[in-house]
């Protein structure tokens, strides 16, 4: 599996949800990085339990920023953002109760997701906040 490369098409313009969604690449590639390297029963717990919160903390960010902006779109996105967030509890909790292993479907999962995220919902959010 490819580590996620930042390019402009990442790029929404919003310099804080820029820098997040920069640093919630970083944490998925340490992820795909970690489960490459054989490393995964050393390190996952834990960088589970960092994407997980560092993606409730730039969620609440966004939404709040939407909410400002009094985006129409808000709990749309507010939906997609908590069926990610539970997605990453459930594959933590599986992981560190021996049920699951983090194998390549859930690192397309967090990849794909992320990056369609940020080119779909979070572009559209992003033009209605800049625009007000």
């Amino acid at each position: 599996m490819n580590t996620i490369e930042w390019t402009d098409a990442l790029v929404l313009g919003i310099k804080k949800v820029d820098d997040q969604h920069r640093h919630l690449v970083g944490l998925t590639n340490t992820l795909i990085r970690a489960k490459a390297a054989g490393k995964v029963k050393d390190t996952m717990g834990m960088l589970l339990t960092d994407l997980y919160i560092y993606t409730v903390t730039h969620f609440n960010d966004e939404e709040e920023l939407m909410g400002k902006a009094d985006y129409q779109g808000l709990e749309e996105h507010r939906k997609k953002h908590k069926e990610f967030t539970d997605a990453v509890m459930q594959f933590k909790e599986q992981f560190e109760n021996g049920d699951a292993d983090i194998d390549d479907e859930i690192m397309t999962f967090l990849s794909d997701w992320l990056v369609d995220h940020i080119q779909g919902l979070d572009s559209k959010f992003a033009s209605a906040v800049m625009t007000t």
